[in-house]
């Protein structure tokens, strides 16, 4: 498996709490395809990116239900790591569906990207916040995002 990177977004100052990113450097993309869907399954961190140029920042989001254009977690972590690794801030990163652009404030990682390349997602209004609060992780793995 290639170079794996398991890193923590969205933390507070003293780098508790917040979101797991998993971040796979694969530069000119030796893991197929169907490969990385299983492997972003396996690592169950929402959605593993790939990076598949250093230099370009050119990355691949894979989803367990497929490749995205954007996720915010792993982009994040992505920028961050990139930017650790090429030893300056990346400005812009390429996914399959357009730029992010990416910056540093100080210790914070910031992103942005057109509303274009967001994943649909798929919506189901409950009656209130006791049947939210009743869900079951059971429950929302049947519901399967268009992709």
């Amino acid at each position: 498996m290639p170079d794996t990177h398991f890193l923590r977004v969205f933390t507070d100052s003293k780098g508790n709490f917040g979101d797991a990113a998993s971040v796979i450097i694969d530069v000119d993309k030796h893991v197929a395809d169907t490969e990385r869907q299983a492997i972003a399954r396996k690592l169950n961190t929402g959605e593993t990116a790939f990076v598949n140029d250093l230099t370009g920042a050119k990355v691949s989001i894979v989803h367990p239900q497929g490749e995205i254009g954007f996720a915010g977690v792993a982009v994040l972590g992505t920028a961050w790591l990139l930017g650790k690794l090429r030893g300056s801030p990346v400005n812009a990163m390429h996914s399959r569906d357009g730029e992010i652009k990416v910056w540093q404030d100080g210790d914070l990682t910031w992103a942005r990207a057109s509303l274009a390349i967001m994943p649909p997602w798929n919506y189901k209004q409950l009656e209130n916040a006791e049947v939210v609060e009743r869900i079951t992780l059971k429950e929302t793995e049947a519901i399967e995002h268009t992709i």
